[in-house]
């Protein structure tokens, strides 16, 4: 049954059943309480709908995203336009002992779809017999994000079955992609970039060695000075990692941060001499990471630099090889305690 006091222009019985018989959850809400759901809406939670009406929508809303339900609805509350259309994804409590358990939560038969579903809402401003209201209407993706998720194990396994091969044809690279997890994560946060390019860095760092693969063991473990030809065939395992990362479709920009990472702000870098911005942010991290790591680690052909000496190195080049805010922030992590180095490496 429609609320009552609300002229809907709804009294056509065909308007009202696809109201009713939607497929999808559909609601009205004033301020923060409910005051019409469909049957749908209802199900989906375990509820009826007289348990819902005139009931509270944080009510429903898992703890951990009440306050982003809450800043979605100012939002919406504040647009000037009615018309316009906002969306979210959070997640929503089922009702505990409930007869009316959604479908899926029995074909996954797993413990956590039994106490909460993930909805996405699409919502927008209305007037109805002048009262401003807040139109609904819920999609349940559970099902779509514990594909996703299953696919996120996937693509991890396939990121340390990568690190995993590195390693083994290079001692180095356990405690250097570690220390490069560390260190542009840090440099990351610092410069306020988006959760999904924090992770873009750790998954780049763990197999950032991919491309060292197709080099002759001789020129990596060179103690001399490398030739002309050598320090050219060096120079292609960018592109080579970027060749094998390429054909697996990450989530994130792994292979195009690995193809940027030995780019440099003033086009002296390779392999395609890019200049500033052309150079994706999170490769600018990388290399300004990389170098750090590299030249405070010790080599079969020299000692490692004591730390103060490498970041005095990046402060001399900012601007030049090293994007200026990336050393910025470099440095301030640092100085700020970030340890490089464990205990036991010291």
């Amino acid at each position: 049954m429609l609320p009552k006091g609300i002229g809907l222009s709804m009294n056509d019985r065909i308007y009202k059943k696809m109201v009713e018989e939607s497929a999808h959850g559909i609601f009205l809400c004033k301020n923060d309480q409910f005051v019409y759901v469909n049957d749908t809406f209802a199900n989906l939670l375990g509820y009826k709908k007289s348990e819902l009406q005139d009931n509270s929508v944080s009510s429903i809303v898992h703890p951990d995203y009440k306050d982003d339900l809450d800043d979605f609805f100012t939002q919406i509350s504040k647009d000037e336009d009615k018309k316009d259309k906002h969306k979210i994804e959070f997640k929503a409590q089922v009702k505990k002992d409930s007869s009316l358990l959604p479908h899926f939560v029995a074909s996954l038969l797993k413990k956590e779809y039994a106490s909460s579903v993930w909805l996405k809402l699409y919502s927008s401003k209305i007037n109805l017999d002048g009262r401003s209201l807040i139109m609904g209407h819920i999609f349940n993706i559970s099902d779509e994000k514990h594909c996703l998720a299953k696919l996120n194990d996937t693509y991890q396994d396939a990121i340390e079955l990568i690190s995993g091969t590195i390693e083994l044809n290079n001692i180095y690279q356990t405690s250097h992609h570690k220390k490069l997890q560390k260190l542009t994560q840090s440099i990351a946060k610092e410069m306020g970039l988006s959760q999904h390019q924090v992770d873009s860095l750790k998954y780049a760092s763990k197999v950032h060695g991919i491309g060292k693969l197709t080099v002759p063991a001789e020129i990596l473990s060179s103690t001399g000075e490398l030739s002309s030809m050598e320090f050219s065939y060096l120079k292609e395992h960018p592109i080579k990692g970027y060749e094998l990362l390429k054909k697996i479709d990450f989530p994130w920009p792994i292979a195009d941060i690995l193809h940027q990472h030995h780019e440099r702000v003033d086009g002296s870098g390779y392999p395609n001499s890019l200049e500033g911005d052309e150079i994706m942010i999170e490769a600018r991290i990388f290399a300004v990471a990389d170098v750090i790591i590299a030249m405070s680690s010790q080599r079969p052909f020299r000692s490692a630099y004591h730390i103060g000496e490498v970041l005095q190195e990046v402060i001399n080049q900012k601007g030049k090889l090293y994007d200026s805010e990336v050393v910025k922030a470099c440095v301030k992590v640092f100085r700020e305690g970030f340890q490089l180095f464990d205990e036991e490496e010291n």
